[in-house]
């Protein structure tokens, strides 16, 4: 029997179909209450599931009657719960060490620093002095982040002292209490680029690149997150996977992994690596990539934690220019009708928000009303187009301020 530790929306989480003739027991979200059960699949959902310990203690009551084979983590925060029950049951499949070392940024950091990867400069802040100090040598700007976060949140970009103030007499970083869950880094000017891909015995069998559009912290002013893939065949992308394999390398990677790493490009040419996750990419960046290239990452990254994983190379790969765009919400009672947000180059939108919603501000990157994903026939042309979809949700899209 396989257990699963379940986020997804149940129209994304195919396990039956993924996973067939396999019996599998689900432990979900409330949202998890939409699965279909069958003989082969429980579904059990928690209210609290990303804080409540019942659902280590009721996986534990499992575990403990031997008839659990595998353990499969779907999203980011699950990492840590399946590795650490993996090692304390001794099944197959990632263990917390390298789990650890692709949730915590600073233990990441360590191992790349160690084998001369290019990084920011950062440092732990234990205390505050270290901030202090850290300022002192880098100047600004800086960035404060969670050390295992995700999605954007609680995390700033601090240009001077009067936004350092404004963080500092916030609850963002409690004294003592919290700050040790932080680090700071130097901020690197630049664009951006996603890596997502597929490795083997920590050699990349399959990867894809793209560029994010403005940026990841970009819904923290009301701005569009998104992003278009870039040619997998051209120089600059194989540069970016090049330093991607020299990362994945570094770190202690599990036998098969499905990742999604993120680096800087300067303006002076150089590739500076942020992070890398052993999931697949968020938002919609798995639907750019199967309509991109064909290939399903979620599927991937679910099948990639069953022992013996073998990557299907007779998959049809191809390569279509596409990206995607999510809009935020804005605080207020929403006026408009979303649906006139249009383009004859959409592939796919996903409506989220009606008129007389009454929404609040997203506090992390996915948070959106509208989700849409494009094609053209060159990144140039997609890139444009998301930005005149961006356009039409400033000029369009209208609030009732509470």
């Amino acid at each position: 029997m396989i257990l699963i530790f379940n986020k997804f929306n149940p129209e994304k989480s195919l396990y039956a179909e993924w996973l067939p003739q396999q019996k599998l027991h689900i432990l979900s979200t409330i949202e998890g209450r939409d699965f279909k059960c069958s003989p082969t699949i429980t579904v059990e959902t928690f209210n609290d599931y990303d804080q409540s310990g019942k659902v280590e203690f009721r996986a534990f009551s499992l575990l403990k009657d031997n008839s659990i084979n595998c353990i499969i983590a779907g999203s980011e925060p699950d990492v840590l719960r399946a590795a650490i029950l993996r090692d304390t049951f001794n099944l197959p499949g990632q263990s917390y060490e390298s789990a650890l070392a692709y949730r915590d940024k600073a233990i990441m950091k360590k191992y790349l620093k160690n084998k001369t990867i290019s990084i920011a400069p950062y440092t732990i802040l234990r205390e505050y002095t270290d901030l202090f100090q850290f300022i002192q040598q880098h100047n600004y700007p800086i960035v404060i982040k969670p050390i295992a976060g995700s999605g954007g949140v609680k995390t700033y970009i601090i240009r001077n002292q009067e936004e350092l103030d404004e963080v500092l007499q916030s609850d963002i970083i409690q004294y003592r209490e919290h700050a040790s869950k932080f680090l700071v880094e130097k901020f690197i000017s630049g664009e951006m680029y996603h890596i997502d891909g597929i490795a083997i015995n920590s050699e990349i069998i399959f990867a894809q690149p793209s560029c994010y559009i403005n940026s990841c912290l970009g819904f923290q002013h009301q701005l569009c997150i998104g992003s278009y893939t870039i040619n997998p065949s051209s120089n600059f992308s194989q540069r970016l996977v090049q330093l991607t394999q020299a990362a994945i390398k570094a770190l202690p990677s599990p036998n098969a992994l499905v990742f999604h790493a993120e680096i800087f490009h300067t303006p002076q040419n150089q590739l500076i690596f942020c992070e890398i996750a052993s999931r697949a990419g968020g938002a919609l960046i798995p639907d750019v990539i199967q309509f991109s290239r064909g290939i399903n990452l979620l599927k991937e990254s679910i099948k990639a934690q069953v022992p013996g994983y073998e990557f299907d190379s007779r998959q049809n790969i191809f390569y279509r220019p596409a990206g995607f765009i999510l809009i935020p919400p804005n605080t207020g009672k929403i006026l408009s009708k979303l649906d006139q947000i249009n383009h004859k180059n959409i592939v796919s939108k996903k409506i989220k928000a009606m008129p007389g919603d009454d929404l609040k501000k997203a506090t992390k990157a996915v948070d959106s009303i509208l989700d849409i994903l494009v094609s053209a026939e060159s990144e140039t042309l997609v890139h444009t187009i998301l930005k005149d979809i961006e356009q039409q949700a400033k000029n369009k899209i209208e609030y009732l301020q509470n």
